[in-house]
């Protein structure tokens, strides 16, 4: 594992020293889907070893929240960055596009993170999951189950 991150990560390095200073790369069509996959694989294995080594327990119960309200936060964050996109739109526009909207998409995604983790936190104290994996528990078993714990 440790040697599949090291070589993900060395392409992902590559790729994006390359892209970032070589404007013709950007017309090559392979190259952008193989530095997302390598960058990929260098984030799941970089997971993965994270999670064998002694700090693993910590960021398990760390994240453990998020896990039990994944569906909730995925539709939670979407809509966030939709009510976003269109406030700013509508109050003359933000730079959302290319190489100037990186750093704001980078602040908009911890506040976001952040905010929802802290939600999230406070919601399990009093239900058992998410709501919407509640309402998704209950559709597929046909049933109204028990949501408070």
């Amino acid at each position: 594992l440790a040697v599949v991150a090291a070589v993900t990560a060395a392409v992902a390095v590559a790729g994006a020293v390359t892209w970032t200073g070589t404007p013709h790369v950007r017309a090559l069509p392979w190259f952008s889907p193989a530095f997302g996959l390598a960058t990929t694989v260098l984030y799941a294995t970089t997971v993965l070893l994270l999670l064998r080594s002694r700090v693993g327990g910590v960021v398990r119960r760390l994240w453990e929240p998020f896990g039990r309200t994944a569906l909730s936060n995925y539709v939670g964050a979407t809509l966030l960055v939709l009510a976003a996109a269109v406030t700013a739109e509508g109050l003359g526009g933000v730079p959302w596009r290319g190489d100037a909207g990186y750093p704001l998409a980078v602040v908009m995604a911890v506040v976001i993170l952040l905010v929802q983790y802290g939600v999230t936190v406070v919601w399990l104290r009093h239900f058992r999951q998410g709501p919407l994996e509640w309402a998704w528990r209950c559709v597929t078993y046909r049933t109204m189950l028990p949501i408070r714990r």
